[in-house]
C-alpha cells in the first residue's frame, strides 16, 4: 500500500471544500447556482446543541432548593416589613412570651406559667404573654391562678371557627365573637405591669395542631396588630406548656427555678448580632407535686430517661444533626422570630418539628443563632417503661422518637437532605463514635460523674440503637405530611 493510501479516509478542510466548490463554479460556468454559497453555509453552520437531560434526582433537588428559596426570601420580606411598621424601633421595656396549649397541659401551665412571671419581674420588665387554648381546650385552673397575681391584667380573646387548615380566624375581644376584630395596641394600665392574653380556639374540623393554633396567634393577633401600629417587645420567648427555665447551677444543685430567664434575656441583650438562641434541652421525667394546694407536674431532674433521648439530650449542639434551636426554649429578636414562626405556620399546617424546620430556614436566610450554654430547660419524656397510649405494641418513648423521626423525614424530604443535615438527621448519629469528646463532655458537666452509671447509660443505649432501625422503619411508614388536605394534626 501507497504511503498515500493510509489517509484515503482524512476528512477534507473547510478551506478545501471552499476552494474545490469555486473552482467547479468558475470551469461549468453554472449560472445562478450558488455552489460555493451553499458549501459555505454547510461547513460554518454549527452543529445543533444537545442540551443535557436532568436526571430524576436533579431535578427533586433543584425543586427542594426553589421551595427553601421561597421560603427564605418571605422570612426576609416579613423581617424587613416588620421592622419599617415599627420604624426599626421596638418596644425595649417590655419581653413578649407564646405558648400553645393543648389537652394535659393544666397540669403544668398552673407552675410554669406563674413561675416564668416571677422571674421576668424581677428584670422590671413588663410582659406581653399569650396563651393559646388550642380546639376547645380550657383551663381554669390557670386562669384562677393567674388572676390572684395583682401584677397581672389577664385579657381574654376569643377566635371565629376555622374553615381551612392553613387559614387562620378573626379574633375578637368578646366571646360572641362580634364587632371589630381585637388589635394589639401599646396601653399597659400602670397597676397591671403584665398582660395576659388567653386566646380561647373553639374547636372545628381544622383547628387541632400545635402549628395551628401558633397560625392563628400570628397571623390574626400579632401581624395584623404590627400592621395597624403597634410596636411589639423588642425580645420574644418561646416555650411549652411544661418548661421550666433554670440557670445551670440550679439545675445541677436542683434549686427552685429564679435565674434561668434573665440570664438568657441578658446573653442576649449583651450580644446585638445574636438574632436568637436557646437554652440547653434537658429531656426529664415529670412526677405529680402539691404547689400551694394545687397538684401539678414538677420535673424530676435527675431520674432516669429513656436511653435515646438521654443521648439527644447530650449530642444537642455538639453534633452535625442536632444544631436546631428547640420551641421550648428559645430567646430572640422579636422581628426574626416572628417572621420565621408566621411563615412557617401559615404555610405548612403539618408541621411537627417546627423549631427544627425556623432552623433550618434562619441558617439559609443568614440569621445568627446560638445555643447559650448557661441555662437549661426542661422537656417532657415518658418514662422507659410506659406503654403508647394509642398502641400498646410500642413503648410510649419509641413512639415519641418516632414521631421525631417522621418529622424529620417530612423536612428532608421538602428541602432535601442536602439543605437539612446540619440541623436535623433521620438516621441514627453514628458519627458521635468518631468524636465522642464533646459527648464525655457535655455527659461529665450536666450528669452525675459517676463512671459505673455512664457504662450503664451506655449499655442501655447500645440496645436501643439497635432498635432505631424499627423506629425508623415506623416513621417512614408514617411520615408527616406538611402541606395540604392531607397534613395532619401534630403536637
Amino acid at each position: 500500500m501507497r504511503a498515500a493510501d493510509s489517509h484515503w479516509w482524512a476528512v477534507p478542510t473547510r478551506p478545501e471544500l471552499k476552494s474545490s466548490a469555486s473552482a467547479l463554479s468558475s470551469k461549468f460556468k453554472v449560472q445562478n447556482f450558488p455552489l460555493e454559497a451553499i458549501v459555505t453555509s454547510l461547513t460554518e453552520k454549527q452543529p445543533p446543541q444537545i442540551r443535557p437531560q436532568k436526571s430524576p434526582q436533579a431535578e427533586i433537588r433543584a425543586a427542594q432548593d426553589q421551595r427553601l428559596q421561597s421560603d427564605v426570601e418571605a422570612v426576609k420580606e416579613r423581617h424587613q416589613w416588620i421592622l419599617e411598621k415599627c420604624d426599626r424601633q421596638l418596644d425595649n421595656q417590655r419581653v413578649m412570651a407564646v405558648v400553645a396549649a393543648g389537652k394535659g397541659a393544666e397540669q403544668y401551665l398552673p407552675y410554669t406559667l406563674p413561675n416564668l412571671i416571677n422571674q421576668i419581674s424581677a428584670s422590671a420588665m413588663g410582659l406581653d404573654l399569650f396563651i393559646g387554648l388550642n380546639n376547645g381546650f380550657e383551663c381554669p385552673v390557670l386562669i384562677d391562678c393567674l388572676q390572684k397575681i395583682e401584677t397581672i391584667q389577664v385579657i381574654h380573646l376569643y377566635l371565629k371557627e376555622r374553615f381551612s387548615i392553613d387559614q387562620a380566624a378573626p379574633i375578637y375581644d368578646n366571646s360572641k365573637r362580634t364587632g371589630n376584630e381585637y388589635r394589639l395596641s401599646q396601653t399597659v394600665l400602670p397597676e397591671r405591669h403584665h398582660r395576659v392574653f388567653v386566646i380561647h380556639q373553639p374547636a372545628s374540623l381544622y383547628a387541632a395542631g400545635k402549628i395551628r393554633m401558633l397560625n392563628d396567634i400570628y397571623q390574626s393577633l400579632i401581624l395584623k396588630s404590627i400592621a395597624q401600629g403597634w410596636k411589639p417587645p423588642a425580645y420574644i420567648i418561646r416555650m411549652d406548656a411544661e418548661t421550666i427555665f433554670l440557670s445551670l447551677d440550679e439545675y445541677l444543685n436542683e434549686k427552685s427555678p429564679t435565674n434561668g430567664v434573665l440570664s438568657c434575656l441578658d446573653h442576649l441583650k449583651n450580644n446585638p448580632d445574636l438574632d436568637f438562641h436557646s437554652a440547653i434541652e434537658r429531656f426529664v421525667l415529670y412526677q405529680t407535686k402539691m404547689i400551694d394546694g394545687l397538684s401539678v407536674m414538677l420535673p424530676a431532674l435527675k431520674a432516669d430517661v429513656p436511653p435515646l433521648q438521654w443521648f439527644i439530650s447530650l449530642t444537642h449542639g455538639n453534633y452535625k444533626g442536632f444544631y436546631w434551636n428547640p420551641g421550648g426554649g428559645t430567646f430572640g429578636k422579636s422581628e426574626v422570630l416572628i417572621s420565621l414562626i408566621s411563615v412557617i405556620a401559615q404555610r405548612y399546617p403539618g408541621a411537627r418539628i417546627e423549631d427544627t424546620h425556623s432552623s433550618i430556614v434562619a441558617y439559609h436566610a443568614g440569621f445568627k443563632r446560638g445555643i447559650f450554654k448557661a441555662a437549661v430547660f426542661t422537656n417532657r419524656v415518658p418514662n422507659s417503661d410506659d406503654i403508647a397510649a394509642d398502641n400498646p405494641a410500642m413503648k410510649a418513648w419509641e413512639q415519641q422518637m418516632m414521631r421525631w423521626t417522621a418529622g424529620s423525614l417530612a423536612l428532608e424530604e421538602n428541602y432535601g437532605k442536602h439543605n437539612v443535615w446540619l440541623m436535623t438527621d433521620s438516621s441514627f448519629p453514628w458519627n458521635v463514635l468518631l468524636f465522642p469528646y464533646s459527648f464525655f463532655k457535655s455527659y461529665f458537666t450536666l450528669e452525675d460523674k459517676n463512671l459505673w452509671r455512664l457504662a450503664t447509660r451506655l449499655k442501655d443505649l447500645v440496645i436501643a440503637a439497635l432498635a432505631f432501625d424499627d423506629i425508623k422503619a415506623q416513621a417512614i411508614a408514617n411520615r408527616d405530611v406538611l402541606q395540604g388536605e392531607q397534613a395532619k394534626a401534630s403536637w
